[in-house]
């Protein structure tokens, strides 16, 4: 699943450059440029290929589960290229035992780098936490979640003075997720690899 991701985000890549020539005079001139600011919604999704490592005395590794995390944020570039951004965080998981809905924080900072027209390469680093109550199970279970892991991807900026962006993007996170049931807490470690897209406005 890894080169599937790779090759899509390869093909996202053309179909943008492809784009910018043609917008070469719109959005770079603000767009990464220190002052700006940035409002918009990520969407992350981790599918088959996101495995939940949780150690159990027969040495397991658990089940995979498919997890979907919204992060709507505010940003702010402080200097050219560099942005610092922090929102809520929303987050559904499903698969094996699992059925959950979690609620938080993030905080990112990402790089933008000009490349052509009006694309950029953008990496970043996210710290996320977030708690939420298992509800497949037949008592109460507190989870309280946290994830910091980089990003990397292209964005495609439009626009002038006021405009919008599109950010296609992959992720790794690693974290840990401590699991209370009866006064009892254990903890699982996480590795996420998945994808990531961002829409949103800048001014």
């Amino acid at each position: 699943m890894r080169k599937e991701l790779w090759s899509g985000l390869l093909v996202a890549g053309m179909l943008l450059a492809a784009a910018g020539p043609a917008h070469a005079e719109l959005g770079r001139t603000l767009y990464g440029k220190r002052g700006v600011w940035t409002l918009g919604g990520e969407l992350d999704l981790d599918v088959d290929w996101s495995k939940r490592y949780k150690p159990s005395k027969e040495g397991s590794f658990g089940n995979q589960t498919t997890t979907i995390d919204v992060f709507p944020e505010l940003g702010y570039t402080f200097v050219k290229g560099f942005e610092a951004s922090i929102g809520p965080r929303f987050t559904y998981k499903a698969g094996g035992k699992e059925d959950s809905t979690m609620y938080g924080g993030a905080l990112s900072a990402w790089y933008h780098y000009h490349m052509i027209g009006t694309l950029f390469l953008s990496t970043g680093l996210r710290f996320s936490m977030a708690v939420g109550t298992d509800k497949d199970v037949n008592q109460e279970t507190d989870l309280l979640e946290w994830l910091l892991g980089p990003r990397i991807g292209l964005t495609l900026s439009f626009g002038g003075k006021f405009g919008g962006f599109l950010r296609l993007a992959v992720k790794y996170d690693f974290g840990g997720q401590d699991v209370t049931t009866g006064g009892n807490t254990d903890r699982d470690w996480i590795m996420d690899l998945g994808f990531v897209s961002t829409l949103g406005m800048f001014f």
